[in-house]
């Protein structure tokens, strides 16, 4: 109790000396301690494991047991932090599973619908012509007068002129499939007045009578693609009972006249919902505006044609006057 006592007024007593007489106190009071321990202490105050390991009478079974429960307390703090470092890391992967699980559904969800074609099935496309009993034909969609329709620029575009008339361009028929989505479209360029531009397709339940399926007309989707000119398309489906289908490009509604002018090139016809960029039907080859190629036959539009046969018997020359031979003709 005394000693307990002498503690207390030693502690009290030390707090008011300063920082020199502090260091020499502190060393008194450990020298203290010290003495206490060596046989000062009563031997009742300290547990029978430090007792014996004071008296060096510890044997190894205590001093492993005093380590391993030090060790076991290192153990559950390291295990503590890892346990709230893992849950962490553990809330981290699942959301990034969930999110993982649904990116699938956000992807399937942005392309649901979507049906890529992009093969024109039109034929005579390059310059919209007639050739070989298909490709591109026009009339006044049942007005008093047609409208004219130029012939076909270098790039293809021809210049659609209506003065109180009317002119549609249509192309041959097409075998389809009911249920089948189609993409119509062309250029345009405004020139004057203000045409009611339509794209339109007419599904028929034969190959050659006019029992209609259904019909689909439309101003179209407009895209710029610059210097005046814009992309028109519009997308349907074939109803039930569809075998062929027309396309049209018209100038407005059917039985009216008109007083505007445009130029309009590139016409496509293509499976799926997306309009893409114009290209030629695949089963044609056209070399510059000239010379036109498919799977039936060779047509080649030029002032004459030279062909050189032999070097010895001359040249073969072809022009509006029929054909000639021999060096000179």
């Amino acid at each position: 109790m005394n000693g307990n006592v002498n503690a207390a007024r030693q502690r009290l007593t030390l707090s008011n000396l300063t920082e020199p007489q502090q260091m020499r106190e502190l060393n008194r009071q450990l020298e203290w301690i010290w003495a206490q321990l060596m046989g000062g202490l009563s031997r009742k105050s300290l547990s029978s494991g430090l007792q014996s390991v004071i008296d060096g009478k510890a044997d190894g079974e205590t001093v492993t047991s005093l380590s391993t429960r030090i060790e076991q307390a290192e153990d559950e703090i390291a295990l503590k932090a890892s346990s709230e470092t893992v849950n962490a890391l553990g809330e981290r992967v699942t959301t990034a599973e969930s999110e993982i699980k649904q990116t699938p559904n956000k992807i399937t969800a942005a392309v649901s619908g979507i049906e890529i074609g992009g093969t024109n099935l039109l034929y005579c496309s390059a310059d919209m012509g007639y050739s070989n009993s298909r490709g591109f034909l026009f009339n006044s969609a049942g007005a008093a007068t047609v409208g004219t329709a130029g012939e076909a620029g270098s790039d293809g575009s021809r210049l659609v002129t209506n003065t109180n008339s009317n002119l549609r361009f249509y192309h041959t028929r097409l075998a389809v499939t009911a249920g089948e989505t189609f993409t119509i479209s062309a250029e345009y360029k405004i020139v004057s007045g203000s045409p009611d531009i339509r794209l339109q397709l007419s599904f028929y339940k034969t190959a050659t009578d006019w029992t209609s399926a259904g019909a689909f007309a439309d101003a179209g989707t407009e895209t710029a693609l610059g210097d005046g000119w814009v992309r028109r398309s519009f997308t349907a489906t074939a109803p039930a009972g569809s075998v062929t289908l027309m396309p049209f490009w018209r100038s407005g509604a059917d039985n009216a006249t008109f007083t505007h002018s445009y130029y309009i090139r590139h016409p496509k016809l293509e499976r799926g919902n997306k309009a893409t960029g114009w290209r030629q039907n695949p089963e044609e080859l056209r070399i510059g505006s000239a010379v036109l190629m498919d799977e039936r036959h060779v047509e080649i539009n030029a002032p004459y044609l030279d062909i050189n046969v032999s070097g010895t018997a001359g040249d073969l020359h072809i022009d509006e006057d029929g054909v000639s031979g021999d060096t000179g003709t």
